[in-house]
């Protein structure tokens, strides 16, 4: 029915028949299953399949009626894809949001805008579970790291300063295992992907912040679209790291302006 574009009817005597290969609908009285396309915007979404136990019986008011309701799925799909685009897109620019505002509320604390953003990225519909981690690259060490609070009861901890030097060098979102691997070789096409962790590299202005872990959710699926949201996300994170580690070199030399000053005036 697809590869047609119109519905095609299935033989009775030759149920496995394959519809490429299906004679035109006129042919209704030696059949008893009807294939109809359903459309998405001119576009493959599904095929509505109308069984009968009975040869012929399926007549041509029927196939008007049942080609409507194809029709009217193709319109529910499109609909349900666009809200689902636009809730995952309300979605994200919350906890982008939520990541400025850690960021703001941090007042030069990394461990504090970490634990922050590992409980704001676990409170999505896309991730279960997330740890974030504070890179000093300068050391090569992690510094600063936080759990979301079922990700330690469930003794999960995929991070180690191998691991995360490992995914900063990668560059990009990886499947966390015994190697890392492209993301999106996790599963073909959209199929989604439970308790599947997926690392991504925090890399602001070519520096190494850290990494962060995520348990991802059913509604994640390892498509581009998933993926360019993943890295929006984790560059905004970033930067969130970024902002705070300046506002606390800004703190500890403020700090030292006033003790000298302080130690001036006691001379």
């Amino acid at each position: 029915a697809l590869d047609h574009g119109h519905p095609v009817f299935i033989t009775a005597d030759r149920p496995n028949e394959n519809c490429k290969h299906c004679d035109a609908p006129q042919l209704d009285s030696r059949h008893s299953t009807l294939a109809l396309p359903i459309l998405r915007n001119d576009r493959p979404a599904g095929v509505l399949m109308a069984h009968s136990s009975q040869a012929g019986v399926i007549d041509d008011a029927e196939q008007g009626l049942l080609g409507d309701l194809a029709l009217s799925l193709g319109y529910v799909i499109d609909n349900l894809h666009i809200t689902r685009r636009e809730r995952r897109r309300s979605e994200e620019l919350r906890l982008l949001n939520q990541v400025t505002r850690a960021a703001l509320e941090s007042h030069g604390d990394t461990q504090h805008l970490a634990t922050a953003l590992a409980a704001g990225l676990a409170d999505t519909a896309e991730i279960d579970d997330c740890e974030i981690v504070i890179w000093d690259e300068a050391r090569h060490r992690i510094v600063d790291r936080a759990a979301s609070p079922c990700m330690v009861s469930r003794g999960m901890d995929p991070a180690s300063e191998a691991t995360v030097a490992a995914l900063l060098e990668f560059r990009r979102p990886a499947a966390c295992g015994t190697d890392l691997m492209p993301a999106d070789v996790i599963v073909p096409g959209t199929r989604p992907v439970e308790e599947a962790i997926i690392g991504v590299p925090l890399v602001a202005r070519d520096l190494h912040l850290g990494a962060a872990y995520m348990v991802m959710g059913s509604e994640f699926r390892c498509n581009q679209e998933d993926l360019e949201r993943t890295g929006r996300i984790a560059e905004h994170i970033a930067l969130a790291i970024a902002w705070t580690r300046a506002s606390q070199a800004n703190q500890r030399r403020l700090a030292a302006v006033c003790q000298r000053q302080q130690s001036g005036r006691g001379n």
